[in-house]
């Protein structure tokens, strides 16, 4: 089971039990609420034009190249050789 259908079943036991154990757990249950994922640092400028293309002839040319590598070659970190592979920020 995950989470959110954890915290489901004991609202409804909740509701079952009645009385003063089932404000207990109804208690419990919402405490295994999540807080929806913020993000904290804005995210940086994207690829300059062009450069998904370079990245991927350069793997075109060379296929046993790691990430670092090509991050180290054009001066990008390894989540934009990432990104660029994958299709993001192009």
């Amino acid at each position: 089971m995950k989470i959110p259908e954890i915290r489901d079943e004991l609202h409804a036991m909740a509701d079952r039990i009645g009385g003063v154990e089932g404000l207990d757990l109804h208690i419990y249950a919402h405490q295994l609420h999540r807080r929806p994922p913020v993000r904290r640092v804005s995210p940086r400028r994207r690829l300059p034009r062009g450069m998904r293309a370079k990245i991927r002839t350069y793997i075109a040319l060379w296929p046993e190249a790691d990430y670092m590598e090509i991050a180290t070659y054009f001066g990008v970190n390894t989540g934009r050789v990432s990104e660029a592979l994958a299709g993001f920020r192009s």
